[in-house]
């Protein structure tokens, strides 16, 4: 019995050494860290001899001018390149490396063929001729595509003048294709006329071809001569053709001219000598009316022409004009004074006031 209790005990407390040494090992692991797996060691080359970078793209540029070589902008274009892939490209536009008005880059393209088509065009100008060139991309380098010439269209320039040549605005003209239609009317400084002086026209036509240009609606208070109802000027016209036509003539409801000139003629009675300056007084048949009409000055239509007058009255009608002052050392014109009846829409020639020439002194 004593035997067998001591054997239990050299049990017991080799179960108790182990049990112990056990705890101490798991306390001991509980204790240590991961081990983190070293950094890998990177090495740096020099980029000197790493070689030249390798671009693998290339670029095309074209320019777009007139027939005058100036470059234009707001044109568009489509470009379509390997396996149909496309762009459209807008003058200084997000696609167009090139900020310069007119000069166009398209940058960043694999190597392979292309084909650049102008599809706008920017004021009034048409397409090219040719609207369509082609070009190959090479690597790192830029492919000129060439220079788009666009056309202008052709513009009309008209005008309307009185007797005397001086424009006067608030006119309308109308444009006709071949066949007599009007294809617009154009009434001075409005719309589609670019020359905003009054009295000048600048129509720019859609396009080539036969067109007429006519008479339509006179200046305020002035008409057409009776001869000339409507009148037209036939005009071909093919691009960037600029025609300056005659400008229309037209009169005021009435109007006078007169000359001033000193008895002296040339061959056959031809080219008189025009002198000046001198004054006239107007009066109508019932003296109601009165104007003071001085050469190249008050009332006289017609400027830098010393011996020519052109007067514009207030309606038709019986008037004297009567010579007041004399050219500078020429006598008082006899008759002195003329009376005329002037009637609508039409100019009254008057004729000739002849100044006679002074007698110049002979001093020795």
């Amino acid at each position: 019995m004593f035997t067998t209790l001591r054997g239990f005990g050299r049990a017991t407390s080799r179960a108790a050494s182990l049990a112990l040494a056990t705890v101490s090992f798991v306390a001991a692991c509980d204790t240590d860290q991961p081990a983190a797996p070293k950094p890998a060691v990177q090495t740096t080359t020099p980029s000197a001899q790493l070689g030249p970078t390798i671009n693998l793209t290339g670029s095309l540029a074209w320019k777009v001018t007139d027939l005058g070589a100036k470059l234009l902008g707001g044109t568009q274009f489509t470009v379509v390149g390997p396996m149909k892939a496309s762009w459209i490209v807008s003058d200084n536009g997000a696609t167009d490396a090139d900020k310069t008005t007119g000069v166009f880059k398209l940058a960043g393209l694999k190597p392979g063929s292309y084909q650049v088509c102008q599809t706008g065009v920017g004021g009034y100008y048409a397409l090219p001729a040719v609207p369509c060139l082609n070009a190959d991309v090479a690597l790192a380098t830029t492919t000129d595509v060439g220079t788009f010439v666009d056309r202008a269209l052709p513009r009309i320039l008209a005008g309307y003048i009185d007797w005397a040549g001086n424009l006067l605005g608030g006119g309308v003209v109308s444009i006709k294709d071949s066949l007599g239609a009007t294809i617009n009317i154009v009434t001075d400084d409005l719309g589609p006329d670019q020359n905003k002086t009054p009295g000048k026209f600048d129509i720019v036509l859609p396009g080539p071809g036969k067109y007429s240009v006519c008479e339509h609606t006179a200046p305020p208070g002035y008409g057409f001569p009776p001869s000339q109802v409507v009148f037209c000027i036939p005009l071909n016209m093919i691009y960037d053709l600029v025609m300056n036509v005659p400008s229309f003539s037209v009169v005021p409801p009435a109007s006078v001219i007169w000359a001033v000139i000193d008895g002296f003629f040339g061959p056959n009675n031809s080219n008189p000598d025009y002198v000046g300056p001198s004054t006239f007084k107007v009066t109508s048949a019932d003296g109601s009316f009165t104007m003071d009409v001085v050469d190249d000055g008050q009332n006289d239509l017609k400027k830098q022409f010393p011996g020519l007058f052109y007067v514009k009255l207030p309606a038709p009608g019986t008037y004297t004009i009567c010579q007041v002052t004399p050219v500078a050392g020429h006598w008082l014109a006899n008759p002195a004074c003329q009376t005329v009846t002037v009637v609508l829409n039409v100019v009254k020639q008057v004729g000739y006031f002849i100044d006679g020439l002074k007698q110049v002194p002979n001093i020795p």
